[in-house]
């Protein structure tokens, strides 16, 4: 009989689960899409994600992913518009979430390198410059931020600038290892050759 009390309770906690719709069962609305962005299928990804984006399934998360699918896979112009969209509506919710930031950087530099109008150029270039300078006012020792912005000031022809913004950085994080170094040989090796051409 106590058998059959405890068969009786699991079948009605199971089916009550199969009712409700917990999702234990169900693969989550953006497991495919952070599949393909695991595998660095980018497009498949930034696919998925847009379509949860326009649904209106997790909107953050869908707008991140998007982005970074985007940035990671340098895809075409109509991901870097969606990609720009979706985070300017976490950025209107939340001037402060970091991650939109630091991805709007990241699609604004992108856009900048396939524009040759030098307005909109300029534009670009300023936007991801704010976008980053955002993100890093919340965590100084974010290389990709402080890189983000001395790329956009070195092809905007700011070189010292560039120089500067990556000393500042590695005078908080010295212990870096990353693109930091890079881009800071590359402002003073510019400079070198202005210097003596």
């Amino acid at each position: 009989m106590h058998r059959n009390r405890i068969t009786a309770l699991i079948v009605a906690l199971l089916a009550g689960a199969l009712l409700l719709g917990d999702g234990v069962a169900e693969a989550g609305p953006l497991d495919a899409a952070d599949e393909a962005l695991a595998k660095g299928d980018f497009e498949k990804a930034a696919e998925r994600f847009l379509k949860a984006s326009k649904k209106g399934t997790a909107p953050r998360e869908a707008a991140i992913g998007l982005a970074t699918a985007t940035f990671k896979g340098k895809l075409n112009d109509d991901y870097l518009f969606e990609s720009e969209e979706a985070l300017g509506k976490l950025l209107e919710a939340n001037e402060k979430d970091f991650d939109a930031n630091v991805l709007l950087g990241e699609i604004y530099l992108l856009k900048a390198s396939r524009q040759r109008e030098p307005q909109l150029l300029r534009g670009y270039y300023e936007d991801a410059r704010m976008s980053f300078s955002n993100a890093l006012a919340q965590n100084g020792k974010h290389e990709q931020s402080a890189v983000g912005i001395a790329k956009a000031l070195y092809f905007q022809g700011d070189f010292i600038g560039a120089e500067d913004t990556i000393d500042a950085f590695l005078a908080k994080k010295p212990e870096s290892a990353g693109d930091a170094h890079f881009w800071r040989g590359e402002a003073i090796s510019i400079q070198a050759r202005d210097k003596y051409n």
